[in-house]
């Protein structure tokens, strides 16, 4: 379930030269009382300007939203706490495909800070990670 606002993670300009970093703030608000275990990112296309198709809202997509297992376990959240982050992709090692990486801190009005990080490598190794790859994968390999 998506708890909080939605914010722009990486904006690609099919009519400008290829960047090969980016980085960008994030920040978002949480709308109701929840345990936060990590992020969705998904794909929203404009193709001419007021045409948008995002992912997120179509089940027959075929560009599926983007996980990051951030918290584990998960952390509590209230209405009203503020993440703020950072948001970077550079190309991966293919030089063709991205690798993306966010860090940031849940700020929480009644306990101290969360700060966190993630990176999600295009060819990296996940399996070992953090504990949700290990028991999602666990009978893989």
């Amino acid at each position: 379930m998506i708890n909080s606002t939605a914010d722009v993670f990486e904006e690609i300009n099919f009519n400008a030269e290829p960047v090969h970093e980016s980085r960008g703030e994030i920040v978002l608000t949480i709308l109701r009382d929840s345990m936060l275990d990590g992020f969705a990112l998904w794909v929203r296309v404009e193709t001419i300007p007021g045409e948008t198709f995002e992912s997120i809202d179509k089940s027959t997509a075929s560009w599926m939203p983007v996980y990051f297992p951030v918290f584990d376990p998960p952390i509590s959240v209230r209405a009203g706490d503020i993440i703020r982050a950072t948001a970077s992709s550079n190309l991966a090692d293919d030089r063709i495909n991205r690798d993306y990486h966010l860090a940031g801190t849940v700020c929480a009005n009644s306990k101290p800070a969360v700060e966190f990080q993630h990176s999600s490598y295009c060819y990296k190794p996940a399996v070992s990670a953090n504990s949700f790859y290990r028991r999602l994968l666990r009978n893989v390999w």
